[in-house]
C-alpha cells in the first residue's frame, strides 16, 4: 500500500470510531412508564445504575438533599450495593436493588438517570431527566412543584447510560463502552 492508501485507511478508520463514540452522546430513550396505582400522594421514582457516572452525580445529590416529605420516593438501583443502599434508606427514600431487564420490564426504563413522577391517581405525570444536562443542577423538585401545581412538565433529555441488554448492543455494538 502506498503512503495515500495508508492514510485514507486511517481516516476512514478514525471516522468510523469516531461516529460510534458520538452514539454515547446522544439523547436516550424516555421512560415508559406504566400507571401506578393510586395511593393518594405524589411519587418520584429515581432509576440509578451505580456503574453509570451521571447516576452516581444524582445518587450523591440524593444523598444531600435527602428524600422530601412532600411525595414517596423511591431509587431503583441497578448494580448497586447494600451499603449504597444503606444510605438512601437512612436519608428516608424507599430502595430497591434490580437489574437492568427489570427496570426495563417492570418500570418501562431503558436509561439512566430516569426520573418518573406519579399522580396520587397513579397516572405518569413526567418522565425524564433530573436535570436539562449533566452539569447542571437536579430539577426534580422543581419538575414535582410544576406537576403538582397542574402544569404541564416537558420531558428533559436522558442523557446518561443504557442498561437494558437491547439498548446497549444497539448503542454499542464494538462493546467499546459497555
Amino acid at each position: 500500500m502506498t503512503g495515500r492508501g495508508l492514510i485514507a485507511l486511517w481516516l476512514a478508520a478514525n471516522a468510523v470510531m469516531g461516529a460510534m463514540l458520538l452514539r454515547f452522546h446522544q439523547p436516550l430513550p424516555l421512560p415508559q412508564p406504566p400507571p401506578f396505582s393510586a395511593s393518594g400522594r405524589w411519587r418520584l421514582l429515581h432509576a440509578l445504575d451505580m456503574s453509570c457516572p451521571c447516576s452516581k452525580r444524582i445518587y450523591e445529590y440524593l444523598l444531600e438533599r435527602r428524600a422530601t416529605r412532600d411525595a414517596e420516593e423511591r431509587v431503583l438501583l441497578v448494580r448497586g450495593d447494600a451499603h449504597e443502599e444503606a444510605e438512601l434508606l437512612g436519608r428516608g427514600f424507599a430502595v430497591a436493588r434490580i437489574d437492568g431487564e427489570e427496570l426495563q420490564s417492570r418500570y418501562g426504563i431503558v436509561a439512566v438517570p430516569s426520573l418518573v413522577v406519579h399522580r396520587p391517581d397513579g397516572s405518569v405525570a413526567y418522565r425524564g431527566a433530573h436535570r436539562p444536562r449533566p452539569h447542571l443542577a437536579p430539577a426534580d423538585l422543581g419538575i414535582l412543584a410544576r406537576a403538582r401545581s397542574g402544569q404541564a412538565v416537558a420531558p428533559l433529555p436522558v442523557l446518561g447510560c443504557a442498561v437494558s441488554r437491547a439498548l446497549r448492543e444497539q448503542l454499542d455494538p464494538l462493546g467499546l463502552k459497555y
